[in-house]
């Protein structure tokens, strides 16, 4: 019965009017379990649900070591064999990201447990085709974000988090919205670890920062780094490169990476052949061991590469 009063909390948050919400609060509250619910209002409904969940009692944090969350509304969204601990959705980040539904985005199913979807007890987020719904105007969703913290439902740490994920998404008004509220991003934070690690291990690999994490960072201060492996990892997908080149830039620029991920950067670029990346690469001041480079192309007979690298090379003696 319990579960079944938060999800029809849900549809209502997804479905509902306002007064269908209210409604909803009023007859059948208080809920076990109001962390999603927020969560869902803050990505798919809009100010006036949120705050009236606020007003409730409801809260993104939740109790992570909660059997009963766990196999009720699946909080569990990975097992790791490796770690020898679960990783438990984080529904706090639901307003930045582009897609909730899926696995690997950090979430798990937000259907029943063991991934089978409920289309009778579960509120819809995909249609038939596959499609997930589409979240509220990033405008909107910012007007969530501004209640939940003027009304104090995320520590600092949350805070930190969602602004970090708001730049890598370019959600600038959310990113707005936070830093009006006192959030900073850790000077020590590492792009390479924690949440960014994980997402960046499948094919649909978002590291969206362009040139919102310049400007996010002049406003906060923060100091980025990327690390080795993430670069190594990066530079294996070659249609990846091609389609966010750009942002990738931007993040050696500012991502303060080692000698070593820029020389591995250059030579990948080498064997590609890419004399136009290689170009940028040495406008932002990143292309180091040229005469190794030139070695390389002459070898792997990279002729467009070769012929950068030798004027370049050329015009610095």
């Amino acid at each position: 019965m319990k579960r079944d009063n938060v999800l029809t909390l849900e549809r209502a948050i997804l479905d509902g009017s306002v007064g269908d919400v209210t409604h909803v609060l009023r007859e059948l509250g208080p809920f076990e379990f109001t962390a999603r619910a927020l969560a869902l209002s803050m990505r798919f409904g809009d100010a006036e649900k949120t705050e009236l969940l606020l007003k409730s009692g409801a809260m993104l944090e939740y109790d992570l070591n909660s059997n009963l969350l766990r196999l009720e509304y699946s909080t569990v969204y990975s097992k790791s064999e490796i770690w020898g601990a679960d990783y438990m959705a984080k529904y706090s980040l639901f307003p930045v990201f582009d897609r909730v539904t899926a696995r690997e985005m950090f979430f798990g199913t937000l259907y029943d447990p063991a991934g089978g979807a409920d289309p009778v007890n579960s509120p819809s987020l995909v249609s038939a085709d596959g499609d997930e719904r589409a979240p509220a105007s990033l405008s909107v969703r910012a007007e969530c974000v501004d209640v939940v913290c003027k009304r104090r439902a995320l520590d600092r740490d949350s805070m930190e988090e969602m602004l970090y994920y708001s730049v890598m998404f370019g959600c600038g008004a959310i990113t707005d919205a936070l830093i009006s509220h006192g959030a900073r991003l850790n000077e020590s934070r590492d792009i390479s670890s924690g949440y960014v690690r994980l997402i960046s291990s499948y094919d649909d690999i978002r590291v969206a920062v362009g040139e919102a994490l310049r400007c996010e960072l002049d406003k906060t201060s923060a100091q980025f780094f990327i690390h080795d492996g993430m670069v190594t990892f990066l530079l294996r997908f070659e249609s990846w490169l091609t389609a966010r080149w750009g942002e990738f830039l931007t993040l050696l620029a500012y991502g303060r990476p080692s000698e070593l991920s820029l020389d591995a950067v250059a030579a990948r670029l080498v064997e590609l052949d890419s004399d136009g990346k290689l170009t940028q690469l040495a406008e932002f001041g990143l292309l180091r061991s040229v005469p190794t480079l030139i070695e390389s192309a002459i070898d792997g007979g990279r002729n467009r590469a070769l012929a950068f690298l030798l004027d370049y090379n050329q015009l610095r003696n």
